[in-house]
């Protein structure tokens, strides 16, 4: 009986903290890479538009691959 309630709150802290996770973890990976992507683009000589596309379309393709794997999430473990 003691393994099996283990069990259970040990997989409902596993949901949350899933949860939490991609709840904050995600917009601060987002935050990151972009500010990375800033920080080396910066350096370079590159005309403005150019810069701005270096940095947008990585974001967008990241942006776009979470949205499908958030489409198919789930909150079961």
């Amino acid at each position: 009986m003691r393994s099996v309630r283990r069990d259970l709150r040990l997989q409902l802290v596993r949901k949350w903290a899933r949860l939490i996770g991609g709840c904050f973890g995600v917009p601060l990976a987002l935050v990151l890479y972009g500010f990375a992507l800033h920080e080396a683009m910066s350096g370079t000589a590159l005309q403005t538009p150019l810069r701005v596309a270096c940095i947008a379309l990585p974001l967008i393709t990241i942006g776009l691959l979470l949205a499908v794997r958030l489409r198919n999430f789930r909150m079961e473990v």
